[in-house]
């Protein structure tokens, strides 16, 4: 599931490469419905899309802003199959497997991250196109398991470049709205 969601953010955010730069002032975007709130430097496209979960099917919900001509963000929710007993410790953990695999990843670090009370994977990795033979990108990507939602954040950004600044303001300005962060 992870593999598919990976790979697709991946390959949408090469695609989202020849885009139009954005506007460079940020302001905050309220979602409801998903339960969280965002800091961007565009609105986001927000588009839906099945894809696989353990134990069936689940529409995520897949939020996209170009930030320049070879940087992108996204954000991936979608709800876990009611079938799906996996803990959080167990979910971050396969989604570090599947993301590496699914772009033929090299992890350069891991480490632990928080949402107010829900703890989360914070990755950051090479990533390999899938139509090219060389690692083109650099990812960071953030799971957040929050009661049967993740939310999935991600920063592509061009291999040969250092990581942009703006990444760490999109992680930084997204939080949770309504019940979800009770």
């Amino acid at each position: 599931m992870k593999r598919i969601v990976t790979a697709l953010g991946c390959a949408m955010a090469l695609t989202l490469a020849t885009a139009a730069a954005q506007t460079d002032s940020w302001k905050e975007y309220v979602y409801d419905d998903d339960g969280f709130a965002m800091s961007a430097p565009a609105e986001p496209t927000v588009t839906t899309q099945p894809i696989y979960v353990v134990g069936g099917t689940a529409d995520a919900h897949i939020y996209t802003i170009a930030d320049g001509p070879d940087t992108a963000f996204m954000l991936f929710i979608f709800e876990r199959h009611r079938s799906d007993r996996r803990s959080a410790s167990q979910l971050r953990q396969q989604a570090r497997q599947w993301a590496l695999d699914s772009v033929n990843g090299k992890l350069r670090k891991q480490s632990d991250v928080e949402l107010g009370k829900f703890r989360g994977t914070e990755l950051e990795f090479e990533a390999q196109h899938p139509d090219l033979d060389a690692k083109t990108h650099q990812v960071r990507s953030r799971y957040y398991t929050v009661g049967r939602k993740i939310y999935h954040l991600i920063a592509i950004a061009p291999i040969d470049q250092p990581f942009p600044a703006d990444a760490d303001q999109w992680f930084k300005g997204f939080r949770l709205i309504g019940e979800t962060d009770q």
